[in-house]
This record gives structure tokens, sequence and C-alpha cells, in this order.
């Protein structure tokens, strides 16, 4: 029992994840060897033997005889969908049909860093308010499990004591008394939300549409929503992908599920001699500015350019929107914290005033 439980531990220990930014350090290498002549295979065993990540590596090697037996990369790269999407699969299918499978790989891996780009941007904007947060817990923690108790043993024969002050003792008590119960029971929380537990998965699912109601936060949900189906559209219409295959394709590369909707409802519409700027127009969650540029790009011939300017319009009003957003936060944490701590404090020497007054 003892060696089997041993062996899953060092399983667990050597098991490694491949994270985004590998992937995309990865089509950029492959592109940049493609795209010096090295055929697939040769290309394969040269990143194999370079990658310093176990689980990466063998997902190369895998993927490499998977080509060997006869397969085309865009089948090996459709049989790994935990690690690569839909799009990342139709780009390569193209890129072999027309012979610039290097110019699909670069863009891939451009369009694989620019969401990291996005989400590390995203992290650093809420890094600054969670450490904050995080230590005016502690610190809050600290000051009703060891110091409050104290200033409670020295007030204890003081007949009449300010109801805050009581309030804050009466708190620190239980604080106190059911410190582990309480740092136990927010560790098992924590633990569920992180599972995959269909009730926490419905909880989190029920937050976050509660939350996308609130009208700020709507407003920019539904532009992250169109610059990614935009950006993406752009991508495939760059590939030569036909419009009814390449909005399919864009809309299942979102994540929500109303908008899926509303592109195949789209779709439906094209499908009967639509345009696709008309099509759009009779939706109320297309924007006048992006039916406006789409149908300039329709009757000019230019509508992947005019998507790559949507894509970065509503890119540019996001940044803008967590850059307001991050200089309005940090100074109200400041004020919450100094008025919670400072209050805090306050009702600890409450009566130290008191007693002064009545001397």
């Amino acid at each position: 029992m003892r060696k089997l439980m041993s062996q899953k531990i060092a399983i667990f220990k050597n098991k490694e994840i491949i994270s985004a930014l590998e992937i995309a350090q990865f089509f950029r290498q492959f592109a940049t060897l493609i795209s010096s002549g090295i055929q697939i295979v040769q290309s394969f065993e040269i990143l194999e033997k370079n990658e310093k990540n176990q689980t990466l590596k063998s997902l190369i090697f895998s993927t490499k005889q998977m080509i060997l037996s006869g397969k085309k990369l865009s089948y090996a790269i459709q049989r790994k969908k935990q690690y690569f999407d839909d799009l990342t699969y139709q780009l390569i299918k193209i890129g072999e049909h027309t012979g610039h499978l290097d110019q699909m790989l670069l863009t891939i891996a451009s369009h694989q860093e620019q969401k990291i780009t996005y989400k590390n941007k995203v992290k650093q904007m809420l890094f600054y308010p969670a450490i904050v947060i995080l230590s005016a817990l502690i610190t809050v923690f600290v000051l009703f499990i060891f110091i409050i108790p104290r200033f409670s043993e020295l007030f204890q024969d003081m007949q009449k004591l300010p109801l805050f002050t009581r309030l804050l003792f009466q708190i620190s008590f239980v604080f106190k008394e059911c410190s582990l119960i309480i740092t136990i029971m927010i560790g098992l929380v924590i633990l569920f939300f992180r599972s995959d537990h269909a009730v926490a998965l419905q909880i989190k699912k029920y937050s976050v549409r509660q939350l996308l109601r609130l009208p700020v936060i709507k407003v920019t949900f539904i532009k992250i929503i169109l610059s990614r189906f935009t950006r993406n559209l752009s991508i495939l219409q760059n590939a030569h992908l036909p419009l009814l295959d390449a909005l399919k394709l864009a809309g299942d590369t979102v994540s929500n599920e109303e908008f899926k909707i509303v592109i195949k409802h789209v779709c439906n519409k094209i499908n009967t001699g639509s345009q696709l700027h008309r099509a759009m127009a009779t939706f109320s969650c297309f924007p006048h500015f992006m039916i406006q540029m789409i149908k300039i790009g329709e009757e000019s011939g230019t509508l992947e350019t005019m998507l790559i300017k949507i894509a970065d319009f509503y890119e540019s009003e996001i940044n803008q929107f967590f850059n307001t957003l991050q200089n309005m936060v940090e100074p109200l944490i400041i004020i919450i914290l100094g008025v919670l701590i400072g209050g805090l404090v306050i009702g600890i020497y409450l009566p130290i005033f008191n007693l002064g007054n009545t001397i």
C-alpha cells in the first residue's frame, strides 16, 4: 500500500502542465522551422529534442508518430483537443490545402501570443487589489485573534463599555474560539469552488450571470465578445475560408452561448442570400458602428481589414476601461481599508477616551 501511494505521489509530482505560453512558443518555433524549408517530421524531432516540459515533449512525440503513420498534421491536431482549439485545427487544415502552412502557423502563434498578452493585462490589473485585500484580511484576522482579546482582558473590570467596543470584543471572542473551524471552512469552500463539482460549476455560472447584469460590466463583456469574434473572423477571412464556415467557427470560439445562437441565425440569413451587415443589423447585440464598418468592408472588398479595425477599436476601449477601473479601484480600496482598520482601532481605544473624559 505504501509503495503504491509513493508511486502515485511521484507521478503527481512529475506531471507538468502545458501553459498557453508554451503552446504559443511551440507554434512560433514550428513556423520558423517550416519557413526554413525543414520537413514537418524533422521539425517535430528538433522541437522534441529541445523541449524541457515532459508533457509537451510527449505531446510532440505522439503527434509526430501520427504523422509518420500517414496521418495529416490537421488530423493529429484535431485529436489533441485538450491542447488545441478548433480555430488552430481549421487554420492548419487551410495551410495544408493551400501550401502555406508556415503562414498559418505564424498566424496561430501571433493569435495565441495576443490572447496571452490580454490575459496578462487583466491579471496585472487584479494583482495589486488582490494583494492589498489579502494583506488587510490577514491584518484584521490578527487583530481579532491576538490584539483585541488582550484589550478585552484589560477592560474586563470596566462596568460600562461603549456598544461598538463590546461588539468588537464579542466578534473577537467568536474568532478566537472558532479560528480553526473558520480556517478549515474557508479552505473547504476554496477547494469546493476550484473543483469541477456540478454544484460548484452551477454556482459559479450563476455568480457570473449576476455580475454581468451590472451595466458597466455588461457593456465591457459585450465588447470583449465582439473584439474576440471579429479578430478570429478576420484571421479566418485572411485564410480565405468561406464566409459561412468562417462565421460558424468564429462564433464557436466565443464562450457565450447566447452569442453562438445569434451567429447561427446570422448564418441562416446569409444562406437565404442576405449580406453580412444586413443579417447582423437584425440583432441588437451588434452595434451600429460595427455594422457600418462591415458594410463598408463588403462594398469595397476589404472586409478583413474592416474586421481588424473593429477588433482594434474594441480592444482599445477595453484597455481604456481597465486602466480607468484600476485608477479608481486603488484609492477606493485604500479608503475602505482605512475605514475598516481605523474603525477597529477607534473601537479598541474608545473606553480609554471615555475614561479620560470621565476624569
